[in-house]
């Protein structure tokens, strides 16, 4: 069956459109707007994004929402700054009567996600940031950011077919498209410039220095709008972050590749619940498994690590095996967790 909305009323009164899919008995994974163009029940018919939701679904209790000016919340509350985006999160978390939950910020919801995650601390058990920036001017500042700006302000339609296949890279061009129409439907042009205006000067570094939830910072490796330097700058500032950099170009989480998005989820969650550690003496790692760890904790591939030890992808694939068995991680996540808790890597490395 098709999830129902719900609403949820903000502390400014605005309604918020809200929907919940999942398991409802499992640990609630409340995934911020991604502002300013979300329509999560329109968007939860797209094949893909589906996919990707019941996916998740099947291991925590997924809540979306429309942020306030867009898809089925109130459309004429067109104030999109930080404060206004945390009462919208915090309207929702009420809503479901969420004492605690993991957070997933993504792209233009990061900045907020990482200003609620600041200012309720006991509430936020986990935080995920997916291609997040702290600074507006990061992303905004860029050429390709500027010309697109433009396009926006002459040509509403071009903008968002640019956009839709630019950033994400559909596997067709019937899907973009109708990601296209989604975005138009969702938001008008009015309030693309006043989110884009809002946005461009944002500054939640300071917040994410206060960040007390684990963190993991995600992003891909090749995409055409890359979040690499900001995912750096994240995990720099944030006292419990982890960066988690991936093979891949779309800037999508339910696109290319998902299978390492759903580990990375899992696992995390399940290190983030789990008491740290102490450092202390390794698991009885082999030399050469160590510097595999180290690597691998830095955001190197399988073949990227096999070309600067010079030996097989097959060798490094064998290593990285025996590292998981001996440290008892379930994945890539947890065992880039060992390497930061026991001081293999310098937090703030690629």
């Amino acid at each position: 069956m098709e999830p129902q909305i719900e609403y949820a009323t903000a502390a400014d009164g605005v309604r918020i459109a809200t929907l919940a899919v999942g398991n409802q008995g499992a640990k609630p994974l409340l995934i911020a707007a991604t502002p300013p163009w979300s329509h999560v029940l329109p968007e939860y018919r797209i094949p893909a994004v589906r996919a990707w939701t019941d996916a998740v679904g099947t291991t925590a209790r997924v809540v979306r929402y429309d942020c306030r000016g867009t898809g089925f919340s109130d459309r004429d509350a067109l104030d999109f700054s930080i404060d206004a985006q945390v009462r919208d999160m915090e309207a929702v978390a009420d809503h479901y009567e969420l004492p605690t939950f993991a957070l997933w910020g993504s792209i233009g919801g990061s900045p907020a996600s990482i200003a609620y995650a600041a200012r309720h601390p006991k509430r936020v058990s986990q935080l995920f940031l997916w291609y997040g920036y702290a600074r507006g001017a990061s992303l905004f500042g860029r050429p390709e950011a500027g010309a697109l700006g433009e396009l926006l302000r002459q040509d509403w339609e071009m903008y968002t077919d640019t956009y839709a296949q630019a950033a994400f890279g559909w596997p067709d061009s019937d899907t973009a498209a109708q990601y296209a129409a989604l975005t138009r439907a969702a938001i008008t042009q009015e309030g693309m410039v006043a989110f884009m205006r809002a946005m461009s000067s944002v500054d939640v570094t300071a917040e994410a220095r206060c960040i007390s939830a684990p963190t993991l910072v995600m992003t891909r490796r090749d995409s055409k709008f890359s979040g690499l330097e900001d995912a750096r700058e994240l995990a720099s500032v944030i006292s419990q972050a982890r960066l988690l950099v991936l093979d891949g170009t779309s800037a999508a989480p339910f696109l290319g590749d998902t299978a390492p998005v759903f580990a990375a989820i899992r696992d995390f969650a399940d290190v983030g619940a789990t008491p740290r550690r102490p450092k202390g003496a390794l698991a009885p790692l082999t030399v050469r498994e160590q510097q595999v760890l180290r690597l691998l904790a830095s955001g190197h591939t399988g073949k990227e690590i096999a070309a600067g030890l010079e030996i097989s992808l097959a060798t490094v694939q064998r290593h990285i095996a025996n590292i998981y068995s001996k440290i008892g991680a379930r994945g890539r996540v947890a065992a880039v967790a060992y390497a930061f808790e026991h001081g293999m890597v310098e937090r703030g490395e690629d």
